[in-house]
C-alpha cells in the first residue's frame, strides 16, 4: 500500500473524511438512508417471492448459516476492537437515526455561485 510519512493512504483518506464529517457537522446517515435500505429489502424481497413463492424463501432460513456469519463478524470486531467500543455502536445508531438533519441551502448555493466566481461567463 501506497504511504507517504509512514501514514497509508487509507488512513489519510478516513482522517481526512472524519475530519470533514466533524468539521461540517454533516450526517452519514438521514432518514433517506434508512428508508432506502427498507426498499432495497423490500424489492429483493418481492422479487424472491414473485419469482419463486413462500418456498423461494427457504435457501435463506438457514440457523446455522445466520450463526456462522453472525459469530464470526462479531468475533472479528472483538479481535478488532474493545468491547467497550463494540458495543458503544448502539449509542452512535440511536444518535445518528434520531438527530434532527442540517440546513444545507447554504453550501449548495456556495457551490453554485463558485462557477461563476472562477469563470465569469458562465451564466
Amino acid at each position: 500500500m501506497y504511504r507517504r510519512n509512514g501514514v497509508s493512504a487509507y488512513r489519510r483518506y478516513a482522517e481526512t473524511h472524519a475530519r470533514w464529517h466533524a468539521e461540517t457537522g454533516v450526517k452519514t446517515w438521514t432518514s433517506q438512508t434508512l428508508i432506502g435500505i427498507v426498499v432495497g429489502v423490500g424489492l429483493v424481497v418481492l422479487a424472491i417471492f414473485l419469482g419463486e413463492g413462500v418456498n423461494g424463501f427457504k435457501p435463506f432460513l438457514n440457523a446455522e448459516a445466520v450463526l456462522i456469519v453472525m459469530g464470526g463478524t462479531f468475533c472479528a470486531l472483538l479481535v478488532n476492537y474493545p468491547i467497550g467500543q463494540v458495543f458503544s455502536i448502539f449509542k452512535v445508531l440511536k444518535k445518528v437515526l434520531t438527530s434532527s438533519g442540517e440546513d444545507t441551502s447554504e453550501i449548495v448555493t456556495t457551490f453554485v455561485n463558485l462557477p461563476r466566481k472562477v469563470e465569469p461567463r458562465v451564466s
